[in-house]
């Protein structure tokens, strides 16, 4: 009853961290069964109850991650100039469904490092690690992620969608 309680409780905040990462619905599935089952095997592990969904959620990246790596995802080769976005928070006026449609819709090297560093608030160096790549490409697949989604986005801030 207690396992089944624990996932009810965060199966949906975990599918949607997966599924920022791997864009892939039933890989995600797949993904947030393993991670609960190792949990649940596992607890014994966890020091304080209180950390659960933190636990939890790093094994649901980790596992993500392995995933977008065996994919062996390629990063866009992008101009080195590629320039500084306006941190003037323009997406706020965006239904967060929207943009959650175009993170969907960025190739998978953009839409990973946006969402590790935008959403799961990684670090370009931590990020770097992870994917092993250069710092500077984090960077740039960040900026060009942003520059993507500002320009498919900035039309709908008008008509509020």
């Amino acid at each position: 009853m207690a396992f089944r309680t624990l996932f009810d409780t965060y199966k949906t905040s975990m599918f949607t961290t997966s599924f920022r990462i791997t864009n892939n619905k039933e890989e995600s599935k797949d993904i947030i069964q393993e991670c609960f089952l190792k949990s649940f095997q596992k607890l014994e592990n966890l020091k304080d109850a209180h950390h659960y969904a933190g636990w939890l959620r790093r094994m649901v990246i980790n596992a993500s991650l392995k995933y977008i790596k065996s994919r062996k995802i390629s990063f866009e080769i992008l101009d080195s100039d590629v320039e500084a976005i306006n941190e003037d928070e323009w997406y706020k006026n965006v239904s967060w469904q929207k943009l959650k449609e175009e993170i969907q819709n960025l190739s998978d090297g953009c839409r990973t490092v946006f969402t590790l560093y935008a959403l799961e608030n990684h670090k370009h160096r931590e990020i770097a690690e992870i994917l092993n790549i250069n710092i500077s490409t984090s960077k740039s697949q960040y900026k060009y992620a942003c520059k993507v989604l500002k320009s498919k986005l900035t039309k709908y801030i008008d008509h509020g969608i």
